[in-house]
């Protein structure tokens, strides 16, 4: 046969096709033809346009309001009914060795310098706050990271040789930090703000720059990290960081439908321990992330090293009396999430099925020891990923013409 297909071997491909449309078992057929109780069927070779309300979608940038030393307020845009997502801009200053020092001292940043300055954030509603920090910037890194762009992430938050290699100057620099906040989740759990007034995020940025930079100094011809000291260097002062949110505005139709009854969504949280004694969980917790840093690299801002030149310094951990050893915590757990921790030392154990889960999922309702075995020469950080339920409800005042409405949270045990 020379492979070519003549109109007689088309008709029998047809024929055939209708003897496989004509022998379907009843099985088969209740799977795939409709029948009249069926209000939609799908199908591979159509589609089916559904119907979203129109909504419209601005990226600004907030006022900053200094507060207190270190402390600063950007106020929510309440021109807009969704709060999407949040990010911090931030521009570092040129640092240079004074020419006395060439040669003997040199300086760079620590990895995720860009989490370590953030260091501290949190968005206020009402007499609640979400919470996070450099910490857990660290973890959602590694844990929720979008696969695929390492670098690209790596480049806005500074982990690139320019800046963590050693050198006697740094060049300004551009830095962009995701916030990651539940809301930044997915447009559909973005935050309802519905004109509320009072919204803001409140941020304590590490901007001295002996508590960002790592320095060395040149000794009987060994290189010794040491505390950063000002008194080397030729340098601008760090500014301000920018807060840019990106909001969405609805139509009134869309915002009566919405707020025609109670609405709800469920807001992640963190909860932060630096010390196992303290940690009594008594809201629902998703899961549990930990690091331990060294207290010698602390010293020397070489932050966001979790590990011992590449060895897990967690050493098996307990919670509430179930004992697990090292590598449930940095092997087994970890793999469950969107993006398993590609640097060492990063542990976590999560409690409900789907770690990229944007509702309740199953969770712990509370939480009342854990022991992480670690040295002396370490401190432990633990992350607790906690949910609430959010509720929204429209003012109750109707002579009110102004868009109003009410942020209601619930610390009972959800779900």
């Amino acid at each position: 046969m020379d492979g070519t297909l003549n109109n007689n071997d088309n008709y029998l491909k047809m024929d055939n096709v209708k003897s496989d449309l004509d022998t379907l078992s009843i099985y088969q057929r209740d799977m795939h033809f409709p029948d009249e109780d069926d209000v939609t069927i799908n199908s591979i070779l159509t589609s089916r346009i559904n119907k979203t309300f129109w909504s419209s979608r601005s990226k600004l940038r907030s006022e900053s309001i200094i507060t207190r030393e270190d402390g600063i307020e950007y106020p929510v845009n309440n021109n807009y009914d969704n709060l999407i997502s949040t990010e911090i801009h931030i521009t570092l200053p040129n640092v240079r060795v004074k020419k006395d020092y060439a040669g003997v001292v040199e300086i760079c940043y620590p990895r995720n310098v860009g989490h370590v300055i953030t260091n501290q954030g949190m968005l206020c509603f009402g007499d609640y706050r979400l919470n996070i920090d450099k910490v857990w910037l660290d973890m959602w890194y590694q844990h929720y990271r979008k696969l695929g762009f390492e670098d690209h992430i790596d480049r806005k938050i500074g982990n690139f040789n320019s800046l963590t290699g050693w050198s006697e100057e740094l060049l300004t620099t551009k830095l962009l930090v995701d916030q990651p906040y539940s809301y930044s989740r997915d447009t559909r759990v973005s935050f309802p703000i519905f004109k509320s007034e009072g919204l803001k995020h409140v941020y304590n940025f590490r901007l001295k720059l002996n508590e960002i930079l790592r320095m060395r100094k040149l000794e009987n011809d060994n290189w010794i990290e040491i505390p950063c000291d000002l008194s080397y260097l030729d340098h601008e002062e760090m500014e301000i960081p920018e807060l840019w949110n990106t909001y969405g505005l609805m139509t009134d139709a869309q915002r009566n439908w919405t707020l025609d009854k109670p609405y709800t969504i469920f807001l992640e949280d963190i909860l932060s321990f630096t010390n196992e004694s303290d940690l009594n969980i008594e809201v629902p917790c998703k899961g549990l992330f930990w690091v331990a840093q060294r207290l010698s690299n602390i010293v020397n801002n070489n932050f966001s090293i979790y590990h011992d030149h590449g060895t897990n310094p967690c050493n098996g951990f307990e919670i509430d009396g179930e004992k697990y050893e090292t590598e449930h915590g940095d092997l087994s757990e970890p793999s469950r999430f969107p993006s398993p921790p590609i640097d060492p030392g990063y542990n976590a154990h999560y409690f409900g099925h789907h770690p990229g889960c944007l509702g309740s999922d199953i969770s712990k309702s509370h939480i009342h020891q854990m022991i992480v075995d670690i040295s002396d020469e370490h401190i432990l950080h633990v992350r607790a990923l906690i949910y609430r339920k959010l509720v929204v409800t429209k003012s109750n005042n109707k002579n009110d013409n102004k868009i109003d409405y009410k942020i209601i949270t619930h610390d009972k045990k959800e779900g």
